[in-house]
């Protein structure tokens, strides 16, 4: 980023108190109920839009978020630019994030055959030492599906902070 990207930037921000949003003014994108921040970086010639928090980020921090990582509102406000109401997870720790506060909401498919009473069940049972595969039979599922619902890889949804299988040592 160049010094000239920082002063544009910076201009298009409306700045409150440290604790408060500050408020992207320039250019969004997103769906309407959700309008992100976009900024313009132009780097030898070429211009990319990159979301305007992810720009703050950079420059509180001084570095990109690693591959595979996002910027996340603790906010919960597409448009702040607020560098300490951002943090860096996985899409899967945005996800979980965002349904904890209710925000995001999966609907159920309609083949499912279990519901999450009946998933709360099955990982009690296994938590209080019954086998998986006597487990899965008895509510006519593989036991392999009773494996991800304990490492909490399916439903997350649901139930994002789902025990994690612990292996017990031998």
């Amino acid at each position: 980023m160049t010094g000239s990207d920082r002063v544009r930037f910076w201009a298009k921000v409306a700045r409150g108190a440290p604790n408060d949003c500050w408020l992207w003014q320039g250019s969004t994108f997103g769906s309407p109920k959700h309008q992100y921040g976009q900024f313009v970086l132009s780097d030898r010639g070429l211009s990319r839009g990159v979301g305007a928090h992810v720009v703050s980020f950079r420059l509180a921090s001084g570095q990109w978020p690693a591959k595979g990582l996002e910027v996340m509102h603790s906010c919960d406000n597409p448009p702040c630019v607020n560098p300490a109401h951002l943090s860096v997870g996985t899409h899967t720790d945005n996800i979980q994030d965002a349904a904890r506060k209710g925000r995001y909401h999966v609907p159920r498919p309609g083949r499912q055959k279990l519901s999450t009473e009946q998933i709360e069940a099955i990982r009690a049972r296994v938590h209080a030492g019954e086998l998986q595969c006597v487990v899965a039979a008895s509510y006519g599922v593989s036991k392999t599906l009773v494996t991800l619902l304990m490492k909490g890889s399916r439903r997350q949804y649901d139930a994002p902070l789902a025990p994690r299988l612990v292996r017990k040592a031998s």
